[in-house]
């Protein structure tokens, strides 16, 4: 054995079959007895209690320092961070048969200190908290002083709080009904089959008598999508008359045509009768009047078709250029609705900020308690894991707590 500088060690005899046995199950059974945090990482600022057995000086709680390290004697410095008690213990042991300390040394490593967690944000007393297994959000905010609510609760009237309570009904009410009618505007753009028409020609109302938001939007939702479906049937309608219209005049000019070739060839038989002696000029005269007269019609006939075609593109390009309109309309309101809402509801979480601030809990919520947000931040890796919590989640050594009050309202 390397005699180390220093004191002289104490070097333990061989230990019999027997207590070697008997010691290793008085470790089987205290671990059976650790929580279930035994698997959690050890880390820097836990405090780990070491016993050897046959070795009492080296019994002793052993803090992780800085780089995660527990020091013990004759040993010097392990390295202990990121691993687990069980992993730590195998460790150990390694270590005490390397230095050649111990030939078969029984190790029993627990953790004697958790590393604290840090509560912060709106408690009473933010900072560390000392932790235990099992340790909840709710049981640590209760170590932190409770809920804190700020200086202004002592400083708000009776008078301001009714005030604010009405600002955030109206708030509210607002919000509601920019909500309505983003819903209608969206369900207009969406080109979405007509709701059912309303029962009554007056929508149902309130409690007051008064309409309500969400129906007068449907109803006029259902105006406005039924006056669509109209205003396209007209158009149908429309195209297919002219489209009558021009099948008419089509048939019309056939006939004309037809006409005009026979009474052409009429008139140049008369001409060639005429020529020779045998028939009368004035007869010749009014079959070519006639002529000219069919020929008029056949270029009237296809002015009417013209102006129907002009009429059929006309109605086409109207019906487009409405519809275009209309939904350029609606975007533009929906998007002012949008900007609206954006604006309201910062307005409504201020007044809600403000209510909280004076201990008033937002009047959607219980009025016998406030739920806080909660966050946990969380040690994985290089960057820490924020992490959701309500309540009754349970903690990790080392976890960092955020507290903060919740701004009720939809955000959308």
């Amino acid at each position: 054995m390397i005699q180390p500088k220093g004191p002289r060690p104490v070097i333990v005899p061989p230990i019999p079959t027997f207590c070697r046995q008997l010691g290793g199950t008085l470790v089987a059974l205290c671990l059976a007895t650790l929580p279930a945090l035994a698997e959690t990482p050890v880390a820097r600022g836990d405090v780990l209690y070491v016993a050897v057995t046959g070795a009492p000086e080296m019994t002793r709680d052993c803090p992780v320092d800085v780089d995660g390290r527990i020091r013990l004697p004759l040993v010097g410095g392990i390295s202990v961070a990121g691993l687990s008690l069980d992993a730590i213990q195998t460790r150990v042991a390694e270590t005490l048969v390397a230095r050649d300390i111990l030939r078969d040394p029984v190790v029993l490593v627990e953790v004697s200190q958790y590393r604290a967690v840090y509560v912060g944000g709106l408690v009473k007393t933010s900072g560390e908290v000392p932790f235990r297994p099992g340790l909840t959000v709710r049981q640590a905010i209760i170590a932190a002083g409770g809920i804190a609510t700020s200086e202004e609760a002592a400083s708000t009237g009776l008078g301001d709080i009714i005030e604010l309570l009405a600002r955030q009904r109206a708030s509210t009410a607002e919000l509601m009904a920019t909500d309505s009618e983003i819903a209608r505007l969206r369900a207009e753009l969406s080109d979405a089959a007509p709701p059912p028409a309303p029962v009554n020609a007056t929508p149902a109302g309130d409690d007051d008598g008064l309409p309500r938001i969400e129906d007068l939007d449907s109803a006029q939702l259902h105006d406005v999508i039924a006056g669509r479906a109209n205003d396209r049937a007209y158009a149908d309608t429309a195209l297919t008359l002219t489209a009558v219209e021009l099948d008419v005049l089509d048939q019309l000019a056939k006939h004309q045509t037809d006409a005009q070739a026979d009474q052409h060839a009429e008139v140049e038989a008369m001409r060639d009768l005429v020529a020779r002696g045998v028939a009368p000029r004035p007869r010749l005269q009014e079959l070519e009047r006639e002529e000219s007269r069919l020929a008029r019609d056949l270029l009237e006939n296809q002015t009417f078709a013209a102006r129907a075609r002009q009429n059929q593109e006309t109605i086409r390009h109207q019906t487009e250029a409405d519809l275009t309109a209309r939904r350029i309309a609606t975007r533009e309101a929906l998007r002012k609705a949008l900007g609206a809402r954006t604006e309201q509801v910062a307005a409504l979480e201020a007044l809600q900020g403000r209510l909280l601030a004076a201990g008033r809990a937002p009047e959607d919520a219980p009025a016998d308690r406030i739920v806080p947000v909660v966050q946990i931040f969380r040690a994985a890796g290089a960057e820490p894991q924020a992490l959701p919590a309500t309540m009754d989640t349970e903690i990790n050594p080392g976890d960092v707590v955020d507290v903060s009050l919740p701004l009720s309202g939809p955000r959308g």
